[in-house]
């Protein structure tokens, strides 16, 4: 018995190409489009007088907080970053997002001089509370604000850029918080800490020139 195959000739799909993933100069040109520009080196400068948190917590202690109820107090922060995000994020979107980060920024500039200022144990409590609303002025919004600066092909790597460039900076920024501790005393960090956010804020200033805040068609 013979079997005869009948075969065809099946044309071969092509495999699909996709864009480059190598950024390109014209990527480097948009991401560093001046909005975005402004908000990265504005935070950059912030991180570098955001220490770790741990200087607040030292800081609790040093104010009279049992080291037993120091989790309790930074529970009580995230408690109130946790139920104020969702609020806030949606505020977000009706609201101009620079001005409620700016707002965090204050924030911060008053929690920061409090602990400098702060004499009890009560105090470090409700400066936690509101360093909590700081977080849930900031976090959430700046990725809100960077995914309008920049087009929608550039998002990730804007994100990725901004997360770096605020990470490197959590280095040095907690070795000047613990150089300035140790020698000049425990609220040096805090008074540091609080300058670099006010000069944060003046460099966030072009972003609120509309010359300059016109965010990045998607392409």
């Amino acid at each position: 018995m013979t079997l005869i195959f009948f075969t065809s000739d099946i044309p071969k799909k092509e495999a699909p190409v996709y864009p480059s993933s190598k950024l390109t100069l014209i990527d480097v040109k948009v991401l560093l489009h001046r909005p975005f520009l402004f908000f990265l080196i504005a935070s950059f400068v912030f991180a570098l007088g955001n220490s770790s948190d741990a200087f607040l917590l030292l800081k609790a202690k040093d104010l009279g907080v049992a080291t037993v109820l120091i989790p309790i107090v930074y529970f009580l922060f995230n408690s109130v970053f946790a139920a104020l995000s969702y609020p806030i994020g949606k505020l977000s979107d009706r609201v101009d997002r620079k001005f409620l980060i700016i707002a965090g920024y204050f924030i911060f500039i008053a929690v920061y001089l409090g602990f400098a200022a702060a004499r009890t144990a009560w105090h470090a409590w409700a400066l936690f509370a509101c360093y909590g609303l700081y977080y849930a002025f900031t976090k959430g919004v700046q990725k809100a604000l960077i995914a309008d600066l920049v087009p929608i092909h550039l998002r990730a790597t804007a994100y990725g850029t901004f997360n770096t460039l605020t990470g490197l900076a959590l280095l040095p920024a907690s070795i000047i918080a613990g150089y300035l501790w140790e020698h000049f005393g425990s609220s040096a960090p805090f008074l540091y800490g609080s300058f670099t956010a006010i000069l944060s804020i003046i460099l966030f200033f072009p972003l609120l020139i509309k010359e300059y805040s016109r965010p990045v068609p998607a392409l």
